[in-house]
């Protein structure tokens, strides 16, 4: 309904704090209804690491509850974790330098590449002609909140 997704979406707004302004950072919200239990899915991916977590209770607003509560301390756990790793590290800066024409290697591999398109392009296209059909896509409705 209208007002849980509000009240996942108020709930998530609190983790918010943990992660830079300009983070991209989506959340993906399932949610589960089986018998008289309800089961709300979380998955944060960032580019460090995943923050997951899963909780089942008979009243969904408990789970949600409990669901942000494990995701921040998560969040804390890997936030001194990845601190305490980089701690020492100077920042660098990295200047690259690439030059295309002298990547012997790199243009190998971009040619063999394109051999091996041409190649599965004739072969779909072979097989379309000898009547074998592609295989479909099963799609799939989920219920994630972004």
């Amino acid at each position: 309904t209208k007002a849980i997704k509000e009240t996942i979406e108020s709930k998530l707004e609190r983790l918010e704090k943990y992660f830079e302004e300009n983070a991209d950072i989506t959340a993906h919200v399932v949610v589960k209804v089986k018998n008289l239990d309800q089961t709300i899915e979380v998955t944060i991916p960032t580019n460090r690491f995943t923050l997951r977590a899963e909780e089942t209770h008979e009243d969904l607003y408990t789970a949600i509850d409990k669901v942000i509560d494990k995701l921040e301390r998560q969040i804390r756990k890997n936030k001194t974790k990845l601190n305490n790793k980089y701690k020492n590290v100077d920042k660098m800066d990295m200047i690259l330098d690439f030059d295309v024409e002298k990547d012997e290697e790199g243009l190998a591999t971009m040619y063999a590449l394109g051999k091996n398109m041409a190649w599965i392009l004739k072969c779909i296209e072979a097989g379309k002609k000898a009547g074998i059909e592609a295989p479909q896509n099963v799609k799939k409705t989920t219920n994630f909140i972004k």
